[in-house]
């Protein structure tokens, strides 16, 4: 059972006086018997749940492989977790009925910390996404003979630090200067852990295209377990570059995807139960546009005149359009001005003769423009 071959002897022995048992007496045939599989543990991802001064809860992923064709009871488990070279404590699982085959078990356990140190040092660093990993050693097991295979389990099994998984919902524009925009980002962050801590003077950088465009402050907000749904104020700037806002500004209001890099940082203490820790955030996130200022648009009447000269044949469109615009901002805008491209469709194939060509879609005609405009959009409101 502990995985080794083994070679036995069927040896004769007499049990009459007769030719054929003295024959058989001292007759050796040495076979092989194959090692069997051993029960075998591997741990396969540890999660922290929760914490508290003196505890440590976790959520553990085993994969147990039972070689025999019966369920086995495994008893009295116990891995000694060591951090950093130092012991943290004993986890001591459930008993477990382990079904014959390799199966997969997910458990919450939860064990006493004999280390505050230790404990400190690891939460810091889970939270502030340095490199964390909880060295595991199978101490005791029931003390039957599959038991003792798994006692020599050693593994380094490395823990996901804190993930907010923050998520940037909308972007509202509040309110405008001459190079100031004040904003609202309405976020998501998800709180992984069963305790309520509280992140502590957040400050975020936007940027466009490797560009910085605004940025986003908070004194503090306390996430609570699950999703948490979040309203934080900020501002847009011109000042450092201004072409660059207004082609970011083009693209949201004109309802295209855009990405926003946010790169910023927040503190925590988790709960008071670790110093307070400084946390880097460094994220890209699809930000959705707004929906488009122009709804619809109406050629309600167009002619066309042509006429001969030196330079060749001249095209003139007179175009009559009604078009409908809606301000979804928070503040009002003027419009000064709106441009577009009229094409055409022509849907009838024909022929004459040997002439003859199919339908065409697409057509460009011209491009219209419309400046000089000076029209008030109160914020929410449609204008024909």
């Amino acid at each position: 059972l502990n995985g080794y071959n083994i070679t036995l002897e069927l040896r004769g022995k007499a049990t009459q006086n007769n030719l054929l048992n003295n024959l058989l007496e001292g007759y050796t045939i040495p076979f092989l018997l194959p090692a069997a599989t051993p029960l075998n543990i591997v741990v396969i991802s540890l999660n922290i749940v929760n914490a508290s001064s003196n505890t440590l809860k976790l959520n553990i992923s085993l994969e147990i492989a039972n070689p025999s064709a019966t369920d086995v009871l495994v008893n009295n488990l116990v891995f000694g977790a060591n951090y950093g070279g130092q012991f943290l404590g004993n986890i001591t699982l459930p008993s477990l009925t382990v079904a014959s085959g390799t199966k997969k078990y997910s458990l919450t356990v939860t064990f006493i910390i004999t280390n505050q140190t230790v404990l400190t040092a690891l939460l810091t660093n889970y939270l502030s996404n340095q490199p964390v990993s909880l060295q595991l050693a199978c101490l005791s097991v029931e003390a039957d003979i599959l038991g003792n295979i798994i006692q020599n389990y050693i593994s380094e099994i490395p823990l996901p630090n804190l993930d907010l998984a923050l998520s940037l919902q909308t972007l509202e524009l509040i309110n405008s200067s001459q190079d100031i925009i004040d904003m609202q980002l309405n976020l998501t962050m998800q709180n992984p852990v069963e305790l309520n801590f509280t992140l502590d003077n957040i400050l975020f950088d936007l940027l466009y295209e490797d560009i910085f465009i605004g940025n986003v402050t908070a004194s503090s907000i306390t996430l609570m377990p699950g999703l948490n749904e979040l309203i934080l104020q900020g501002r847009l700037s011109a000042e450092n570059n201004r072409t660059n806002l207004e082609a970011f500004l083009s693209q949201y209001i004109s309802g295209a995807t855009v990405s926003i890099e946010i790169q910023g940082s927040f503190s925590s203490n988790f709960s008071n139960l670790i110093p307070q820790t400084a946390i880097t955030l460094n994220t890209t996130i699809p930000l959705q546009g707004l929906e488009p200022f122009v709804r619809n648009v109406t050629v309600e009447d167009i002619s066309i005149s042509l006429s001969v000269g030196f330079q060749g044949v001249t095209v003139k469109y007179d175009v009559s359009l009604q078009i409908s615009v809606v301000n979804p901002l928070s503040f009002d805008i003027e419009l000064i001005g709106w441009g577009g491209d009229l094409y055409f469709d022509d849907t009838d194939a024909s022929s004459y003769g040997l002439l003859s060509y199919s339908a065409k879609y697409d057509i460009y005609l011209t491009t219209i423009t419309k400046t000089g405009l000076s029209i008030l959009l109160p914020n929410a409101s449609l204008y024909n």
